[in-house]
């Protein structure tokens, strides 16, 4: 069985981040949500983690991790982990190792009429490895961020919701390859997380 990765970063004596682990399909935005993120909050861009595939012939696989301090280190849960997932379809192993113990999720879907199956296959996987760990979906955190609003294909809004969030998720309009929508998403799904500390991106 593969170890866990990506598990909550610790970065000193009793002080731990929350994990947030940004989901979907390939090329939907992900990792440029966490450089957006990096940038406008002054933060060094985020780490890129290489995992070894062992000889398998599974193409190699990466994602990126980006640590964002929260306010104050009274609380241990003072800070955010975020964590994108890669895409390929046969990384799903690497997907499913990221998803252990995630404290909330942005799934970032990607609004181009040709990429909606790849949305609902995505989405289908996330659901299927959360009841395999049996995280029930009502009692986790869960923001869908609707990227590519800038394509001249980017179907409409109310369509998306309706086939991607019918749980009746928090959805955010972005184009990450601007920033728009890109700190409004990450702030939805803190105002949706448990208050254990000051960890507000907005401010």
């Amino acid at each position: 069985m593969r170890e866990p990765i990506g598990n909550p970063a610790e970065t000193g004596p009793g002080e731990t981040y929350r994990k947030i682990v940004y989901y979907g399909p390939g090329h939907s935005g992900k990792s440029e949500n966490l450089a957006v993120l990096a940038r406008i909050l002054d933060l060094s861009p985020p780490l890129r983690i290489t995992v070894p595939t062992d000889g398998t012939g599974v193409p190699e696989a990466a994602f990126e991790s980006l640590d964002i301090p929260g306010g104050g280190r009274v609380d241990p849960f003072s800070g955010l982990q975020l964590l994108s997932v890669p895409g390929h379809h046969a990384q799903a192993p690497i997907r499913e190792s990221l998803l252990e113990r995630p404290d909330g999720i942005v799934f970032v879907a990607d609004s181009r009429a040709d990429r909606q199956d790849a949305n609902l296959v995505s989405l289908d996987e996330l659901g299927a490895i959360l009841v395999e760990k049996e995280i029930p979906l009502r009692d986790l955190p869960i923001v869908l961020q609707l990227n590519r609003r800038d394509a001249a294909d980017a179907l409409p809004l109310a369509t998306l919701r309706e086939r991607l969030a019918p749980a009746g998720w928090p959805v955010v309009p972005a184009c990450a390859s601007t920033g728009l929508g890109v700190r409004e998403t990450l702030a939805a799904l803190v105002d949706l997380l448990p208050r254990r500390g000051p960890l507000d991106p907005r401010h």
